[in-house]
């Protein structure tokens, strides 16, 4: 994915999410207590000063469980390897948690504000190794086409902590995401 088309769906998240606002009514269930779902994400990633940079991403696949009507927690996993502008090949691990508080719901619209974790390491041909934690806070919004199946945006802020080689650093980054959530 290009830059531009990166920034272009990062905006369309934060369009999206704003959007939603509006529909500031009484939250009805859409969530059933208990119910398990598999949820894949399309992160843009951070977006920072002078680049974009993932943890592991854009593609995360994982778990949601709703722990009652509000509130689910999601736990995801990341994985790719991609080659730089020179042929050399990167690899990239992160796993993540998230816990989301559905705050509004209209029709079959619902939005969400959250906040969650993320482990995530990248190695590089010279041998270095990137180790990274994000924390971060979302505001979104999710369209639910039937009870078990939705489609979700968000952006937020994440703090990124990251370390290679003794050398440690911190950046805040806007973030965004978009993906699907099947209920099972």
């Amino acid at each position: 994915m290009s830059r531009s088309a990166e920034r272009r769906l990062q905006s369309g998240c934060l369009v999206a999410s704003l959007l939603s606002a509006v529909f500031f009514i009484p939250a009805q269930a859409q969530l059933k207590p208990g119910s398990v779902g598999l949820t894949v994400d399309l992160a843009t990633g951070f977006q920072g000063p002078s680049e974009i940079r993932t943890l592991a991403g854009p593609l995360h696949a994982g778990l949601a469980y709703s722990l009652n009507e509000k509130t689910s927690v999601r736990a995801t996993i990341g994985f790719r390897t991609h080659a730089d502008t020179s042929g050399n090949s990167e690899s990239e691990f992160s796993v993540g948690g998230d816990l989301w508080y559905y705050l509004t719901h209209a029709d079959q619209m619902s939005t969400f504000a959250g906040g969650g974790f993320a482990f995530g390491s990248a190695s590089q041909p010279s041998g270095a190794t990137t180790s990274m934690i994000a924390l971060r806070g979302f505001f979104g919004a999710e369209y639910w086409f039937s009870q078990r199946f939705a489609w979700h945006v968000h952006t937020g802020l994440d703090v990124v902590l990251s370390s290679q080689s003794g050398k440690s650093s911190s950046d805040l980054f806007l973030a965004a995401s978009t993906g699907l959530t099947w209920y099972l």
